[in-house]
């Protein structure tokens, strides 16, 4: 390796198929002169293309905080091998931060997330470490208005970048005969309506649910499709149940990125009536795909997304039930506005770009 290669070590709670860290990792290992590995604190399951850089474990003890000395001492032997440690994720990332401050390395922390999202204790060890990084950089600008008036003024409003996550080409991986007609027995004459994400009340799975009911009153031929898992999977069910609408409501937790991608593609309508977010990868990954959003009425969204979506009130399932209403019901609307988001994720959040944002970020810092 030249030896002005900059090698940075990017620090995750967990890393799998899903994980936005992984896919920038990634790319900034094939796609720039970027030396990159990556380091889980917890869990480590198999992901794309995981072969192509170098995947450590913290190998935690199994408490609540998750380290001791001998953890201490395994991470810091790591960092001694990187010159960046570039933290993701609030829990592990604090940790990081000390330590990699402890083993000399230049430090980047990213917020992914609107920080209504942390916990108290969560949001106080985070927001406390966040003096140590030499760059601090947001998912988008609402995720920096989120910080309270203490976190801001810990950290050098300087050395604050906004570097939006983006996505890779999805279309290439529609190589699968897989479809979700086939998969849960719906007729092709059938409206599909899909969300992608942790069961968590920030996603507002209720409120969609709710939503659907109210087509499935008016005797739409909707159905329901929810991928991915999280605490509140019961309640939801439940709810289901509840409504009345268990047939046109399909559970099929966690799947592979390639028959996701080929859901994605296969939806007359994506819907994400999230309470709060930072970015939201699942929606660009849809736009990328063609597929027409409705979004709630957030920040976030008006800020990433603009007018490439139609918009509801959050936690309004009657106004997000005449939103998902007026878009079956006009052919001309879905296809603008598929056009203007497939094109507006290939031109402004693509995996490639936020690659190099953050490679010349590392030198800058270097």
């Amino acid at each position: 390796m030249n030896k002005d290669t900059i090698r940075v070590c990017h620090v995750v709670n967990s890393v799998g198929p899903t994980s936005i860290p992984a896919d920038i990792a990634i790319e900034l290992q094939q796609s720039t002169n970027i030396q990159v590995g990556i380091l889980s604190w917890f869990d480590i399951t198999e992901f794309e293309n995981m072969e192509c850089i170098e995947v450590h474990s913290a190998n935690p003890p199994q408490t609540t905080i998750g380290i001791n000395r001998s953890t201490a001492i395994r991470v810091h032997d790591i960092f001694t091998e990187y010159d960046i440690i570039h933290t993701h994720h609030p829990h592990s990332g604090s940790l990081s931060k000390l330590l990699a401050l402890h083993a000399d390395n230049k430090i980047i922390t990213t917020e992914h997330n609107n920080h209504k999202a942390y916990s108290r204790k969560g949001l106080v060890l985070n927001g406390l470490t966040n003096i140590i990084p030499d760059a601090v950089t947001c998912v988008s600008r609402s995720v920096y208005d989120s910080f309270q008036s203490w976190e801001k003024s810990i950290v050098n409003k300087g050395d604050v970048h906004v570097i939006y996550n983006g996505v890779k080409d999805v279309r290439l991986s529609l190589n699968t005969n897989w479809s979700a007609y086939d998969y849960c027995n719906i007729s092709r004459d059938e409206y599909l309506i899909g969300i992608g994400a942790m069961h968590t009340e920030q996603k507002a799975h209720d409120v969609l649910i709710k939503a659907v009911a109210e087509l499935l009153d008016k005797e739409y031929k909707v159905n329901l499709l929810i991928t991915g898992t999280g605490p509140l999977q019961d309640s939801l069910k439940r709810l289901v149940v509840n409504e009345g609408i268990e047939n046109n409501v399909h559970f099929l937790g966690l799947i592979d990125q390639n028959k996701l991608y080929r859901l994605l593609a296969e939806l007359d309508v994506y819907s994400m009536p999230s309470r709060w977010e930072g970015y939201c990868v699942g929606v660009a990954e849809a736009m990328a795909l063609g597929t027409p959003c409705v979004l709630s009425d957030i920040k976030t969204f008006k800020e990433v997304y603009d007018n490439c979506a139609l918009y509801h009130s959050v936690d309004n399932p009657c106004e997000l039930a005449s939103t998902i209403e007026q878009l079956l019901s006009d052919k001309n609307l879905r296809e603008n506005l598929s056009m203007r988001a497939s094109e507006l994720i290939r031109s402004q959040y693509n995996l490639n770009d936020v690659a190099t944002q953050y490679e010349s970020l590392y030198m800058d810092i270097c």
